[in-house]
């Protein structure tokens, strides 16, 4: 959010890529959120929908859409995992993947008060689960090294946070209830 609003600031007309799984609509407002964003800062938006059942064992990064791009912005910090905190202190706020891409993290290495304190201050729409559980929660579904057992963690938080999108969940991928 804070990273989007940056880059807003500086080139108000840059091209937005929001990635979302098929699970996204249920474990938070992402689309009230997501419209509140396109409505006040008239977003250039595109929107990526990785058609992946929640229920299905995924860690292939290479099935994600390839762009033209040379490099991406993400607004990741260190506080946010110990792996996060690895990889920005090893790769840098700069780092060129495998790929060729470059990941350009300049949020590394701010803390999640001052996070918090620019949504805030700047009344920049969040996700409800920030108020919720903390601006230190993550709430994103996908890239993580192990995206299947996050995405089961997240379903997990959500039977517990709100059993009526869990139910509506289960109802579409069956499967899930297996393993929460």
């Amino acid at each position: 959010i804070v990273m989007l609003h940056l880059i807003l600031e500086y080139k108000p007309d840059i091209k937005v890529i929001w990635i979302t799984f098929p699970e996204t609509k249920y474990l938070n407002n992402y689309y009230e959120v997501s419209e509140k964003w396109k409505e006040i800062f008239k977003i250039n938006l595109e929107e990526i929908f990785i058609d992946i059942p929640a229920d299905v064992n995924f860690n292939d990064k290479e099935a994600f859409p390839k762009h033209p791009y040379d490099s991406y912005f993400v607004g990741i910090t260190s506080e946010e995992s110990v792996k996060r905190r690895i990889t920005l202190k090893t790769k840098g706020k700069f780092y060129k993947k495998n790929d060729g891409m470059i990941r350009i993290a300049p949020l590394a290495n701010w803390q999640i008060n001052a996070i918090a304190a620019y949504i805030l201050s700047n009344k920049l729409p969040f996700l409800e689960s920030y108020k919720n559980e903390g601006f230190e929660s993550r709430t994103v579904t996908g890239f993580t090294e192990d995206l299947y057992a996050f995405r089961l963690n997240q379903l997990n938080e959500l039977k517990h946070r709100n059993i009526i999108s869990y139910n509506q969940l289960i109802t579409e991928y069956p499967g899930l209830k297996n393993y929460v």
